[in-house]
């Protein structure tokens, strides 16, 4: 199923239902709206975004963010990770959506030290404890690879949670920040994939060694064809 992530729209500022009907115009059928585009999470405006989703034939699943306490994206103002959990679960369920997107850190936090072993044990501490919530939703927490590390890091947090409830957003523009290849990632997380982000990315020589840029598809190094395929084969 062919879709958009609003992220790559953001520069718009639009809402959920401004982005749902760009997605109608373009023929597509699922638009995986981040946290930002639902201007309220209550119990009427996310029915009335369902309402919207289905009279164009969309399928709608929300994004959230960060859920660690330990990364340098973690927002004070969510509460706890437990509880943004909770409330992203309802919401996802209101919705009627299968999952919804997170993620744990970035970039930034390789750099400051926090070790994967660190962000493993917060985060399945915090999955687990939203699990009954999670599976009596029938609702999967989706953790992209979002370049904090390697894609055998996320899915032992996965398989430690319990693939029941805890799965992969797979994120092809991603792995190159951990200098993994996104072929080799798609292979690690495939067993947990249910939503997915494809796009491009370029490497290029820096004077500290390289450099990359997120680049239109078609305009990277990543081996779009093969991927595509390989994706089919696996999800």
């Amino acid at each position: 199923m062919l879709g958009i992530d609003t992220y790559s729209l953001k520069s718009f500022r639009w809402n959920v239902f401004q982005l749902l009907d760009y997605a109608a115009a373009q023929n597509l059928k699922a638009v995986q709206a981040s946290a930002v585009n639902f201007e309220s999470l209550s119990d009427d405006y996310l029915n009335k975004a369902k309402a919207h989703a289905k009279s164009r034939n969309i399928r709608l699943e929300p994004g959230f963010n960060c859920i660690s306490t330990l990364a340098k994206s973690w927002n004070a103002a969510q509460g706890t990770p437990q509880k943004y959990l909770a409330d992203a679960i309802r919401a996802t369920k209101t919705l009627e959506a299968k999952a919804f997107r997170v993620f744990i850190a970035s970039p930034a936090d390789r750099a400051a030290g926090t070790t994967p072993d660190a962000f493993i044990e917060d985060v399945v501490k915090s999955c687990k404890a939203v699990r009954a919530q999670a599976e009596d939703a029938q609702v999967k927490i989706a953790i992209e690879n979002h370049g904090e590390f390697h894609s055998r890091h996320i899915r032992t947090i996965i398989e430690q949670a319990g693939p029941s409830y805890v799965a992969a957003c797979y994120d092809a523009g991603n792995p190159v920040l951990t200098a993994e290849d996104p072929l080799a990632a798609l292979e690690t997380l495939a067993p947990h994939i249910v939503t997915a982000h494809i796009r491009d990315s370029i490497v290029f020589p820096h004077p500290d060694g390289a450099a990359i840029q997120w680049v239109a598809m078609g305009e990277g190094v990543i081996d779009l064809k093969t991927l595509t395929k390989r994706f089919h084969e696996l999800c």
